[in-house]
């Protein structure tokens, strides 16, 4: 769900739907996605997955690399 800004939805493919705050989408698993902001302001999202992913230990590979952001 976008909870504010404005960005469009990068898909598989050549389609790139606006999303804004308020709206809400959900994909498949395997489903290639991202987002792009478009706005002035900070995008702001909150994600779900169901089952739960545990994201730490790609997390962690990206501290380890140093590219993971401390702030």
């Amino acid at each position: 769900m976008a909870i504010r800004g404005s960005d469009v939805l990068l898909l598989e493919g050549p389609s790139t739907p606006p999303l804004g705050a308020g709206d809400v989408v959900g994909f498949a698993e395997g489903d290639v996605h991202g987002f792009g902001n478009t706005g002035s302001v900070e995008f702001v999202y909150l994600s779900v997955t169901s089952p739960p992913i545990d994201f730490r230990p790609a997390d962690a590979a990206e501290w380890a690399k140093g590219s993971g952001d401390p702030a």
